[in-house]
């Protein structure tokens, strides 16, 4: 009667380092598949989706773009949306991103989401803004050693998030 029970153990035993074995290829699959596709200037005008970079991303500052104007004798106030500068420490790269909101105004005029870095070089990502709820990424500058910022204009003016050294 010893012996089946030790089989048994045995058994269950190898099962369980089966089981462990497959866990970490798993897990060392996972891992692999997640790793940015790109570091530095390589990151440079690519998405930061595409690449991997945003996963691990974090928001390093941001602006709430306010507009203020007079149109005759009537005057308008409204929050077009935010603007934020996302840093991956995986890639050193920044990306502006722009989160529209819902406006009383739907007709206005949106230029490029810019990431700039201080040393003047920067990236344009150019589409249709008008959509409102909509997060929009823009493409990534790499920036290590110089300090990184987002810019975003509209008729009402431009909205500039700080500069962020990582």
């Amino acid at each position: 009667m010893g012996i089946p029970v030790r089989r048994h153990i045995k058994t269950v035993t190898g099962l369980g380092a089966l089981a462990g074995s497959i866990v970490a290829v798993m897990m060392s699959a996972a891992s692999a598949t997640a790793a940015p596709s790109c570091y530095g200037d390589y990151c440079s005008g690519r998405s930061p989706i595409s690449t991997g970079c945003k996963a691990g991303a974090r928001e390093e500052t941001w602006s709430r773009f306010t507009y203020y104007y007079v149109f005759g004798v009537s005057h308008k106030t409204g929050y077009l949306g935010y603007l934020s500068l996302w840093w991956s420490q995986a890639c050193g790269t920044h990306w502006a991103q722009w989160i529209a909101t819902n406006s009383d105004d739907p007709s206005y005029d949106i230029g490029p989401l810019q990431t700039w870095q201080q040393n003047g070089y920067h990236v344009t990502w150019s589409r249709d803004f008008s959509s409102r709820n909509i997060r929009y990424i823009g493409q990534m500058v790499y920036s290590r050693t110089n300090c990184a910022y987002a810019v975003f204009g509209t008729q009402f003016g431009t909205v500039r998030t700080a500069c962020i050294l990582n």
